[in-house]
């Protein structure tokens, strides 16, 4: 078994390819992804999407390679926003909820996009940063 940073290297790989193919299907489907998010970020366990965003984003804080400083804040993000979720998690319910209700579909799927553009950008990065 390989060093622990071959093994952050990996995974920074396996994490931008999930984000940019993750991404790319919220760009196709933009209004069912909208309605995904609310419906997760409503459901009950919920907080676990936070706790999954502090344990991911350890990780990146250590990464050691190119890009590694656009992958610190990346995962320092993560960590950062993880613990709201864990306590607040009623907050982003209550955000899609009024989101839902304030925008129009055509406004969904703007913000959906963008989302899902700095999702692939940063998933490209992340390719990136491991074969480099």
């Amino acid at each position: 078994m390989g060093n622990i940073y071959e093994i952050i290297g990996i995974y920074v790989l396996i994490l931008g390819a999930g984000l940019t193919f993750l991404g790319v299907l919220e760009m196709l489907m933009p209004s069912r992804a909208f309605s995904l998010w609310k419906r997760w970020s409503g459901s009950t366990l919920f907080f676990l999407h936070g706790i999954l965003l502090v344990i991911g984003g350890f990780p990146l804080t250590v990464y050691e390679g190119y890009f590694s400083g656009f992958v610190f804040m990346v995962g320092l993000f993560s960590v950062l926003a993880g613990p709201f979720i864990i306590i607040y998690p009623e907050k982003f319910a209550g955000t899609f909820e009024a989101a839902s209700r304030e925008m129009n579909k055509e406004m969904e799927i703007i913000l959906i996009r963008i989302e899902a553009v700095i999702r692939i950008v940063t998933g490209i990065v992340f390719i990136i940063t491991f074969f480099m």
